[in-house]
């Protein structure tokens, strides 16, 4: 079937509105023109191996109101308000399966699944609304509440949506693979938005009222950032055997739990985080047999509000922080065995959104091996991770990175990587307007070198002075072309 356009159309308890196969594109509905409804059907609109464009139609009491399989859709409700219903009590309003999947300015009102991915590769839901209240009899089970269900499907975007959901159920359910992006949402009731089995998942900017609470499970690669979570009751989000987060710049308002992590939470980051509590009883932060790495000076701030160690080793999740700066920075309580949060001088630490500095499978297992016992076909692999570690400060708070690092701090090993590192930030100050910044890492540059040379005259392995004289020839032309 090549080109069809379907509008001004009712369909009423039929099992299948308007089935499509295999059809290059199929419009159904209209901006213009009237558009299309289904009422009572087992399904809607169900597209096959086609190409469909859904516009403005309107499902009510639909088990299921579109699906799409093995290809694309675009479905625009053309009204991202609950004035413009789009689904209104269907168990399903949208499928996707095995296809690509834009969804856009839908409503959904009391209809159990909003918007249901398996196995999608790059879809996106925008200004959408869902609304899902009390139902008479009990209503549905509490796991079958979703504003959106993703299973094993990459690359999903979710931005600009409304979710409110009375009590139970999930605002988003997520369960694997990998890149899910959360941006500009807003969560009000008593339900979760969950991701499990996952890796890099991205929260960003989303208001969470109202009882509502995160929860990751088996994720790597978690970023929070810039979201706000205010509600009294609830928690904020908790984390069970989930590494490699990013958790910054949020606000965690009069909530009962704020950041609550499970088990190894291994080389997370925490940075220019806000707990407040009007009472002092709210908990910021509790650790549960967690290691989440240590943590220096990061800027978070604890307004009254209380941190938890319950059953862990406080050596595995130090907090550094510079309580003369701000009394802020160290909580109301610390509750758990002395020495758990400490006082360091200096400045707030970067709370980088990137993952770029974290380590790679190859890095991770150079580091768990007998790194000490270097020879030449080792020596560019240490370099590099040194240059990596002075790039990304933020990797010491893995304390395998750090002890990695002092083995080879102030060795020549050290100075020469050193070098390289601060020849490649000063060609990246000389694009910049200041000239005295340029200066002072050539001053930089020629202090490490010396380190190097110092280091070198006091004798060692001859091949690596050998390979080493060549690197510092290497480095001298190098200032020379700046």
């Amino acid at each position: 079937m090549a080109n069809c356009l379907i509008y001004s159309n009712y369909f009423y308890s039929n099992e299948y509105g308007i089935k499509a196969i295999n059809c290059s594109s199929l419009v159904i509905g209209s901006y213009s023109l009237n558009s299309n409804s289904f009422e009572e059907c087992v399904q809607g609109i169900e597209s096959i191996n086609s190409y469909l464009f859904a516009y403005k139609n309107k499902f009510i009491g639909c088990d299921l109101g579109v699906s799409q399989t093995n290809m694309f859709a675009n479905i625009d409700g053309g009204s991202s308000s609950t004035n413009g219903i789009n689904f209104e009590s269907c168990d399903v309003g949208i499928s996707s399966t095995l296809g690509s999947t834009f969804i856009t300015k839908n409503s959904f009102f009391s209809s159990p699944i909003g918007i249901k991915l398996e196995n999608n590769l790059n879809c996106t839901a925008d200004y959408n609304n869902y609304y899902m209240g009390f139902v008479s009899g009990g209503g549905p089970a509490f796991d079958t509440k979703q504003f959106l269900s993703s299973n094993k499907s990459n690359d999903v975007t979710v931005q600009a949506n409304v979710s409110e959901i009375t009590s139970g159920g999930f605002h988003y359910f997520v369960d694997g693979p990998t890149n899910f992006k959360m941006k500009n949402n807003e969560l009000n009731g008593g339900a979760s938005a969950s991701s499990v089995n996952f890796s890099d998942c991205t929260i960003d900017n989303v208001n969470l009222i109202n009882q509502g609470f995160f929860n990751f499970e088996n994720n790597i690669r978690v970023k929070m950032f810039d979201n706000i979570f205010n509600r009294e009751g609830g928690g904020g989000a908790t984390f069970l055997l989930s590494s490699n987060n990013r958790i910054c710049s949020n606000q965690f308002l009069d909530i009962n739990l704020g950041l609550s992590f499970d088990n190894p939470c291994n080389n997370t980051l925490m940075g220019l985080n806000t707990f407040t509590s009007t009472d002092g009883a709210s908990q910021g932060l509790v650790l549960r047999n967690a290691d989440i790495g240590t943590q220096r000076h990061m800027g978070n701030c604890w307004m009254n509000s209380v941190a938890v160690l319950n059953a862990g080793d406080k050596n595995k999740s130090l907090f550094f922080v510079n309580a003369n700066a701000n009394q802020c920075f160290l909580p109301s309580t610390p509750n758990s065995p002395s020495g758990w949060f400490n006082n360091q001088s200096g400045n707030v630490g970067n709370c980088s959104r990137s993952f770029d500095g974290l380590l790679n499978e190859t890095e991770e297992n150079f580091l768990n091996s007998n790194y000490n016992i270097i020879g030449l076909q080792n020596w560019q692999q240490v370099s590099n991770l040194l240059i990596k570690i002075l790039e990304n400060p933020v990797l010491l708070n893995n304390p395998t990175v750090s002890s990695f690092y002092n083995f080879y701090n102030n060795s020549d090993i050290f100075y020469s990587a050193n070098t390289r590192y601060l020849i490649g930030r000063a060609i990246s100050n000389s694009f910049q307007p200041s000239l005295d910044s340029f200066q002072r890492s050539l001053v930089e540059i020629m202090d490490s070198i010396s380190n190097l040379n110092l280091q070198l005259s006091q004798g060692g392995d001859t091949m690596l002075i050998t390979q080493q004289k060549a690197v510092l020839a290497t480095l001298y032309s190098q200032i020379k072309e700046i």
